[in-house]
């Protein structure tokens, strides 16, 4: 089927002094499915695969939308000793698509 996806990742860092250093860092991702194609059903006895043809499918568009960033304290000389932090937030939103087609389906389960 059809997408577009954009990822945009950056990274900065900067030395307090000779010992310290902070570091931020920020990755956006983000995927969404164009809804533009539907199944066409294949036969497995017959080898015919399942393909798709232009059309508008039943349901909103499949996507995914991530946003990670992060922080991180060195200090190299703290009462001598080395000490890291290192602090993380992620937000996540999606909505996963589905086909209407006999090869996804569980025979058991099918209708």
């Amino acid at each position: 089927m059809n997408s577009k996806s954009y990822d945009l990742f950056t990274k900065l860092g900067y030395w307090i002094n000779d010992d310290q250093h902070i570091e931020a860092s920020l990755n956006r991702y983000q995927v969404k499915g164009g809804n533009d194609y539907v199944s066409v059903d294949g036969d497995i006895e017959k080898t015919i695969p399942t393909t798709s043809v232009r059309g508008t499918p039943e349901g909103d568009a499949s996507y995914n939308r991530v946003l990670t960033t992060s922080l991180k304290y060195q200090n190299y000389d703290l009462a001598g000793m080395e000490f890291t932090a290192h602090a993380y937030r992620q937000e996540f939103e999606a909505l996963f698509g589905a086909l209407k087609s006999s090869s996804f389906e569980d025979p058991v389960l099918a209708p």
